[in-house]
């Protein structure tokens, strides 16, 4: 059976449509953080339900220049909109 892993940059995206310095006055800043505060919300409710689904998640810190693969999957889910697919 085709296990599927996914990582890539959806929180950059996400957090990157309100980074900057904005300056709006009442009800439309209101409905704009109303909107990011969803976003926000909805995206880590996804991230936990497909930690759920998994039967074994392992995070590991490497050190970038001593591992290649890592740095070139880390800067192609930077530049790309979509996701990585490793199938095992």
């Amino acid at each position: 059976m085709n296990e599927i892993a996914a990582c890539g940059g959806v929180l950059k995206v996400v957090l990157a449509l309100f980074s900057g310095r904005y300056v709006a006055g009442g009800l439309e800043m209101a409905v704009l953080m109303a909107i990011k505060e969803a976003a926000e919300m909805n995206l880590f409710a996804n991230i936990e339900g497909s930690l759920r689904r998994m039967t074994k998640v392992r995070i590991e810190v490497t050190n970038r220049g001593k591992n290649g693969m890592a740095e070139a999957f880390a800067k192609a889910g930077m530049l790309g909109n979509t996701l990585f697919k490793a199938y095992w």
